[in-house]
């Protein structure tokens, strides 16, 4: 369902609100999720509280061979930038994705 949700700041009375939609996730019992990550671990966070297994691949794993193993493939946010052998294995990374592998890339700017 759709809920509003009111904080309201103890000391000095100032509150805001926000629109926040609940919804059931079913997972998938046969996904396998590879997770690059970068400086920052909201996303490592988020798939555990959802309850979601994944992977945390290192370096050494950004080749079309690992990558194969999974259904999904998240680049965190600017993992190009904090990780350059991320952007050094962005061939296999494409690769992957025209075998017909899931890869999400998040929040990156122009010419990472």
């Amino acid at each position: 369902g759709l809920y509003t949700v009111t904080a309201t700041l103890a000391k000095t009375g100032q509150s805001a609100s926000a629109p926040v939609r609940v919804m059931d996730l079913t997972v998938p019992a046969d996904i396998r999720i590879g997770l690059i990550e970068s400086y920052d671990t909201t996303i490592r966070t988020t798939l555990r509280q959802m309850g979601v297994d994944f992977d945390l691949l290192a370096d050494s794993d950004l080749s079309l061979d690992n990558l194969r193993g999974y259904t999904t493939v998240i680049a965190d946010m600017r993992a190009y930038f904090a990780r350059p052998a991320v952007a050094a294995g962005n061939g296999a990374l494409l690769d992957y994705a025209k075998g017909g592998g899931h890869l999400l890339v998040l929040y990156h700017k122009t010419f990472e």
